[in-house]
């Protein structure tokens, strides 16, 4: 299940209707059996929130700028590390 970017944005600014939006769709997700994707994410500070939060993978600029699906095999093999220190699943594994 997709977390929109719409309520990802803000989530290092300390909105609460977002953060309880985010918390609602993760968990949600999970009593479904579904995993949960946030999109749009492009901070550390976002991405360790969503982190606590349960969120299981994560795609948008902290990741990779967009790329066409041709290249992503490449780009996993020159960037299989950056999966480590970011700690996340990349989108479309």
């Amino acid at each position: 299940m997709k977390i929109d970017s719409t309520f990802v944005g803000d989530l290092d600014a300390g909105r609460t209707a977002d953060r309880a939006i985010v918390r609602a769709v993760i968990d949600l997700a999970k009593a479904c059996g579904l995993r949960t994707i946030a999109e749009g994410v492009e901070s550390r500070a976002q991405h360790e929130l969503l982190a606590s939060l349960g969120r299981d993978a994560i795609q948008g600029w902290l990741v990779a700028a967009a790329m066409p699906a041709d290249d992503l095999d490449r780009w996993r093999q020159e960037h299989g590390q950056r999966r480590t220190r970011i700690g996340s699943t990349i989108a479309g594994r």
